[in-house]
């Protein structure tokens, strides 16, 4: 895909002893694509989210392969250089720091980008008409709110960050069905507000059928099929996921 935002190119994980949790794998996601991976628990998509992001390194594996964004080589290097390069992480788990308020989260991701002040107000208002919720909680520790809060705080920080790419692993995890609901739509919003290419991985298809543009299936470790088009709403028709 020759305007391909994220490409990642035979990268393989693997483990001391032998074990492998990624085999070669190789995709592509354009800006304003919603990829989605899907597959059974331990299939290999958190360790491809980790891989892309940086996180494996000092997780005594071995990782392989290439990983550009917007065409920078970005095996190797650090997670704090590869969000400097555009990438934003939104993990399973400590998706926000926690000991810090809903302002204070904020700022940081603010502070990532050189706006200018009135551009920052107007991002400001932006995220309070998406997340209200936001607002009411801005004085409160980001450690207390529900699953679903983190989530919208998460995508907050995000949109303001400005990333070309988002991975975000299991974003449905514990959430209720309404909430879930809310916190994927803020996905599709923020995405798409700012054409920005997104890899989202997670085992519920039936949550993830109303974002996908593209998808990737994993098995063990392999991304074993992909799918653009009306082919992803006829895998997750075929899937026992009704189609859009």
């Amino acid at each position: 895909m020759s305007d391909a935002v994220l490409e990642v190119r035979d990268v393989s994980v693997s483990y001391p002893g032998g074990g492998v949790a990624l085999d070669r794998a190789s995709l592509s996601v354009a800006a304003g694509e919603i990829a989605v991976v899907v597959g059974p628990n331990g299939a290999g998509k958190t360790t491809l989210c980790r891989a892309v992001a940086g996180y494996l390194p000092g997780e005594r594996v071995r990782v392989s392969g290439s990983v550009k964004v917007r065409g920078a080589e970005l095996a190797g290097k650090d997670p704090a250089n590869i969000a400097r390069a555009g990438v934003c992480f939104i993990p399973e788990r400590q998706k926000v720091f926690a000991t810090l308020t809903v302002a204070e989260n904020l700022e940081l991701a603010r502070r990532q980008t050189a706006r200018d002040p009135r551009s920052a107000a107007v991002d400001d208002e932006h995220v309070s008409r998406m997340f209200p919720i936001l607002r009411e909680r801005r004085t409160q520790p980001a450690g207390l709110l529900s699953g679903g809060e983190q989530q919208m705080l998460a995508l907050a920080r995000a949109f303001l960050s400005r990333p070309a790419l988002i991975v975000i692993d299991e974003p449905s995890l514990g959430l209720a069905p309404v909430v879930i609901q809310t916190v994927l739509g803020a996905l599709r919003q923020v995405a798409a507000e700012l054409n920005v290419a997104v890899l989202l991985a997670d085992q519920n298809i039936i949550n993830t059928r109303e974002l996908a543009t593209r998808l990737y299936e994993m098995r063990a470790g392999e991304l074993i099929q992909s799918q653009t088009g009306a082919a992803v709403g006829d895998y997750f028709a075929g899937h026992g996921a009704p189609a859009r």
